[in-house]
């Protein structure tokens, strides 16, 4: 449900802004930075967990010709928790990661498509609690992880001026699953 009034809300700001917004003559190229708001999911498949939560970005990048740029992204995934058997599962995900960008030369300057590639460092944390029936029919879980792992993304931007209004989604394995953050978000580029 959050997810569809995420999605209506975007296609609706990215309308108005298309039909009104005129970008930059240098293309926003500079030094941006801004943030997102949006859902996360978490999978594990060995325990079987896959659940969703409210997740934010921040982001800062570099784009120093149209059709590419790098970027830093710090994501909050949050702390979906669910019941599985007789078990309670909670979790806690974050993770940094560094991309480069590449954008598609559209011939339309105010709209950018793109996609990204790069390495995220991903820290986990899971606890379960409930009661066993017998020691070997379930395990309690009480641990932290962190690794490094390839990322990736797309999306598309409208540009007014120096802000950009983007929707975008990134994800990325992690030990036993994946995470991933589908986000709307606002940039503000720098001279």
């Amino acid at each position: 449900m959050a997810l569809t009034r995420i999605r209506i809300s975007s296609a609706a700001l990215l309308m108005l802004v298309a039909t009104t917004g005129v970008a930059r003559a240098d293309d926003l190229v500079g030094f941006y930075a801004g943030g997102g708001i949006g859902q996360s999911n978490v999978k594990d498949g060995t325990i079987g967990f896959n659940e969703h939560d409210f997740g934010w970005q921040l982001t800062a990048g570099l784009r120093p010709i149209r059709v590419f740029g790098v970027e830093l992204d710090y994501m909050d995934l949050g702390k979906p928790s669910s019941n599985i058997g007789q078990l309670h599962v909670a979790t806690e995900a974050r993770a940094a990661a560094a991309f480069a960008m590449l954008y598609l030369p559209l011939p339309e300057r105010t709209f950018d498509v793109y996609g990204k590639a790069g390495v995220a460092r991903i820290q986990n944390s899971v606890s379960t609690s409930g009661e066993c029936v017998s020691f070997n029919s379930c395990q309690l879980l009480d641990f932290s992880s962190s690794g490094s792992q390839f990322a990736w993304g797309v999306g598309g931007q409208v540009n007014w001026n120096n802000w950009s209004f983007r929707l975008e989604y990134e994800g990325f394995n992690a030990t036993g699953g994946s995470q991933a953050l589908i986000n709307v978000g606002v940039l503000y580029t720098f001279f």
